[in-house]
């Protein structure tokens, strides 16, 4: 009962985080995303999650940007917008940020914004060439834990060699990552980047 009732906890918790506080809309500059104040409504626009068969197929993350009748033109929705935000959740462009393409959604908001992408451009063409297809579909697959902070337009991929420099003044948090047994872990990363925020606040 103590599982279920943990499990249930985590699951609260993470939809929690996703829940946005940028209005609906597009966010076409930086400004706009520090200031939460998308210039552009686009009313034809919705966001869809990508099939797994599609992104091992084609790599790039996990939500498309679609608009309907073709209102906003493609390269608009791939390469313009910096983030979406549908009034519930954000979205942010990972093309624009170097991590392949389509979007991402958003799981913490403060000082970061925190989200689970692809591995970067020049990751993914060397695990084309080093190992073909299936190479390829592999690392695919694979998500990382993003730090964004729109202040600077820093990006950070938490991994066990930037977490260490990223919680220096955070001695508990610090001492909790060091004793875990899997440093890789999507939802300790998380939480970490989670509470990072918080105490930014």
């Amino acid at each position: 009962m103590r599982i279920i009732l943990l499990f249930v906890s985590i699951i609260y918790n993470l939809n929690s985080w996703s829940q946005t506080s940028y209005p609906e809309g597009s966010y076409m500059s930086l400004l706009e995303i520090k200031q939460k104040s998308p210039s552009q409504l686009h009313e034809s626009l919705g966001i869809f999650e990508r099939k797994k068969s599609d992104i091992k197929l084609n790599g790039g993350n996990d939500f498309k940007l679609l608009s309907a009748g073709k209102a906003v033109k493609k390269r608009v929705l791939k390469k313009e917008i910096l983030a979406y935000s549908n009034g519930r959740s954000l979205f942010i462009n990972c093309f624009t940020l170097g991590c392949q393409h389509w979007y991402a959604e958003v799981e913490s908001e403060g000082k970061y914004l925190v989200f689970l992408g692809s591995v970067t451009n020049s990751e993914a063409a060397s695990a084309a060439i080093m190992g073909g297809a299936i190479g390829g579909a592999i690392i695919a697959a694979k998500r990382y834990v993003y730090l964004f902070n729109p202040k600077n337009s820093n990006l950070i991929k938490m991994t066990e060699e930037t977490v260490p420099n990223l919680l220096n003044e955070h001695e508990d948090l610090a001492k909790r990552y060091m004793q875990s047994e899997d440093k890789t872990d999507l939802f300790l990363l998380l939480s970490i980047a989670n509470e990072l925020n918080v105490r930014s606040d």
